[in-house]
């Protein structure tokens, strides 16, 4: 049997049980506590190429403007501001606003003068900041 239990005003999880009453662990391991973060970028480049870097972040973005069954306004939820950085030094920096879809992805260029360590910071309407590093060599 599959059950669906609500996460968020947007997100429902199939769970598969079987005849115990188990829940099946191919379900369970996409459960996680929070916005999962996706980054992409190489784990070595050449020195003086330029590469790119993908970042997604799973988000609702609740717009504001959804009205709820009672007439109310679906209070704004979004991801306002996407930066990165390498070594301390701004890559890029985003200001989001309430058109944009439902997790962010981002997709941008970068070239690095030596190895270090890219930081990558998404911040919520509700004053969450969410952060993810990666490291990266130059060969």
């Amino acid at each position: 049997t599959t059950e669906i239990y609500t996460l968020s005003l947007h997100d429902a999880l199939p769970i598969s049980r079987n005849a115990k009453g188990q829940c099946s662990g191919r379900w369970m391991r996409i459960m996680t506590v929070g916005p999962k973060r996706r980054i992409k970028l190489p784990e070595t480049v050449a020195a003086g190429d330029v590469f790119t870097i993908k970042a997604k972040i799973t988000h609702h973005m609740e717009n504001g403007f959804r009205l709820d069954q009672n007439g109310g306004r679906v209070p704004r939820d979004i991801i306002h501001r996407f930066h990165c950085s390498f070594e301390g030094e701004t890559v890029i920096d985003v200001a989001l606003e309430p058109g944009v879809a439902s997790h962010p992805f981002f997709a941008f260029e970068a070239r690095v003068p030596h190895g270090g360590e890219f930081t990558f910071t998404w911040y919520d309407d509700d004053g969450t900041v969410h952060t993810e590093t990666r490291s990266i060599d130059v060969i």
